[in-house]
């Protein structure tokens, strides 16, 4: 019965997040490119509330490894520009970042390459990518407190 909450509740936070995160992104920075950083974010949202008890379910894995992920595809940016040495070094600093913080999600490569492509404003980026994943993060956090962990006590 858990399995089957879970996925409804996935099923429900991802597009009302990803909504929210919208909504928000244009209500503040108006840029034309959210469209392409929302869906990593959708692939954040999925694997936490998928799996709560998971090893992307920390604040590490939530809101830094994506952020680290984003400053490295803007400094790789800066100094390769989108060439084949800069997407295999910001690509292979990711990985290493997600060694050494001991944090798992995958869309913060997503994240890193996006940065190379769309030549956003550096802190504009890197600061839209921290907003929405505190943001994901602080929702998961009550969700996970409230909704989740009720799920997993026995019934009296």
């Amino acid at each position: 019965m858990t399995d089957r909450r879970l996925s409804v509740s996935a099923t429900i936070a991802v597009p009302v997040l990803l909504a929210g995160l919208s909504g928000v992104e244009n209500a503040t920075h108006m840029r034309i490119t959210d469209y392409l950083v929302l869906p990593p974010l959708a692939v954040v949202i999925f694997l936490i509330f998928r799996d709560p008890a998971g090893e992307a379910a920390n604040g590490r894995s939530i809101v830094l490894l994506p952020c680290l992920g984003a400053i490295v595809g803007q400094l790789s940016a800066f100094y390769f520009g989108l060439t084949p040495l800069g997407i295999a070094t910001a690509t292979a600093c990711v990985l290493l970042l997600q060694t050494i913080t001991d944090a798992f999600m995958p869309p913060a490569l997503a994240l890193c390459v996006l940065a190379l492509i769309l030549h956003a404003d550096p802190v504009t980026y890197v600061v839209g990518v921290f907003e929405a994943t505190a943001a994901i993060f602080c929702v998961f956090y009550v969700w996970r407190a409230f909704v989740y962990r009720p799920f997993l006590e026995e019934p009296r």
